[in-house]
Parts: C-alpha cells; sequence; structure tokens
C-alpha cells in the first residue's frame, strides 16, 4: 500500500500534466511562481493589488496570467505558495509537477507521431518506401515525404543543392 508521501507525489506529478494543456506549453512551474513573488517584492500586498503591476516587459505580463491560469487548473499550487514550506520542499514539488507537465507533453507527442504516420501512408500515391508508425529509422529528413514537411519554407526540398 503507497505511503501518504508516495500518495502525495503521484498527485502532484498527475496534477503537473494538465498544465501543458491548460495553462503554457513552455513555461515551468517555478519560473510562474517566481513571477508572482516579482510582484509581491515590488510591493502588492494582495492578489488583486498583484494584478494591477504591470511590467514593460510583455514576457513578464504573460508569465504572470499563465500563474493566473495555474493558480485555477493546479490549486494544489495556491497551497503550496501559501503554506510554509521551506525552499527545497517547494523546489521538489515544483520539480514533481513539472515532471508531470513535461510528460503530459510527450505523450502527445508521441500520439501525434502515430497520427501523423497513419495521414501520411493514407496519401495518393502512397509514400515509398513506407513510413512505419513504430520505426523512427527512414523517417525525418531521411524520407522525401517527411522530409518535405520538415523542410523550411524558404528552402525548396527538390533542389538539391
Amino acid at each position: 500500500m503507497p505511503t501518504a508521501s508516495e500518495k502525495t507525489t503521484k498527485n502532484h506529478t498527475l496534477e503537473g500534466r494538465v498544465i501543458r494543456r491548460l495553462v503554457c506549453l513552455t513555461e515551468r512551474v517555478d519560473d510562474m511562481v517566481a513571477e508572482f513573488d516579482r510582484h509581491v517584492a515590488l510591493g502588492a500586498s494582495d492578489t488583486s493589488e498583484a494584478d494591477a503591476l504591470e511590467s514593460s516587459d510583455p514576457i513578464e505580463n504573460r508569465r504572470y496570467r499563465t500563474y493566473k491560469k495555474l493558480l485555477v487548473w493546479c490549486p494544489s499550487v495556491r497551497k503550496l505558495v501559501q503554506s510554509s514550506a521551506d525552499s527545497f520542499e517547494l523546489a521538489e514539488l515544483y520539480s514533481k509537477l513539472n515532471r508531470g507537465a513535461d510528460a503530459a507533453r510527450a505523450d502527445d507527442t508521441m500520439s501525434l507521431k502515430f497520427i501523423i504516420t497513419v495521414w501520411l501512408m493514407q496519401m495518393v500515391p502512397t509514400p515509398k518506401p513506407s513510413i512505419q508508425c513504430r520505426d523512427k529509422s527512414g523517417c525525418g529528413f531521411y524520407h522525401d515525404v517527411t522530409g518535405r514537411l520538415l523542410c523550411p519554407v524558404d528552402y525548396n526540398w527538390n533542389d538539391a543543392t
């Protein structure tokens, strides 16, 4: 039977899976919380004052907005921020949330690879050699069809020079 600590770890990791889908594709949890901390350090005594503080840097403003979404979709983060946990504990919990978020992104990428392979194999004419769903070798820039899709728009895939 799992211990309370193992259950908490699993819950934070599972909750982290929501982050990449509903909060932000790229930001780390610790960076979002640090942006809130920056607002507090600038003199905000509560959430409404922190919301009113605008930065001249659009990246900081976006990161603060993602922090607000994080609080909505991951309620444990609000508890963590308001807790008296030391910085080591917080860093460990943020790491678990980030791990869950990264795992969700990896799962999404794996399912996309499969879906795109099926889609490409339905093309007429069928790509030669055929593209295998579970085998990466012979794909990417090594296959004419996938290479054409990966080629930047500024270049012509058919031009060998």
